[in-house]
């Protein structure tokens, strides 16, 4: 089961995604991973259908996962559960990242050519995961009264 703080690792078919930029992109990530692509998974109900926050071309977004699946052609999809050590308040957590994912989503990109170029080297769904990855880190250590 799927809940918020989940991360879903997928390894697209380059070859379906649009050319030469998004299948560009997507081979070039593979180099080091063989996942191209994140997403976070948010779930303010446990009852709710689990949605999935992702970054892309057109900026960052946030759909239900099963309609994610659905868009396009993957080779695999893993799942890493968010696990938290006993002294960190999980609902604190969760809340910190519901909040985050709708303070993001519908965010755009600059539209600048020198981004491009950086993200040639780095894809923005990875830097924005990054970041993701250090504010929920942050938080955490915030939470459990460390620096």
């Amino acid at each position: 089961s799927l809940h918020t703080g989940d991360v879903l690792l997928f390894n697209r078919k380059c070859s379906a995604m649009g050319f030469p930029l998004g299948a560009s992109v997507c081979a070039f990530s593979k180099w080091t991973s063989k996942y191209d692509h994140v997403g976070l998974v948010v779930r303010p109900d446990d009852a709710a259908e689990p949605m999935v926050l992702e970054a892309g071309f057109r900026g960052v977004s946030m759909r239900p996962v099963s309609q994610r699946l659905d868009r396009e052609h993957h080779n695999a999809v893993a799942v890493r559960h968010l696990l938290l050590d006993e002294s960190v308040n999980p609902e604190r957590v969760r809340a910190r990242i519901e909040a985050f994912a709708k303070d993001v989503d519908g965010a755009s990109y600059k539209r600048r050519f020198s981004d491009f170029l950086t993200g040639a080297a780095q894809p923005p769904e990875k830097r924005d995961a990054i970041d993701a990855a250090a504010a929920v880190n942050a938080a955490l250590r915030q939470d459990a009264g460390l620096p």
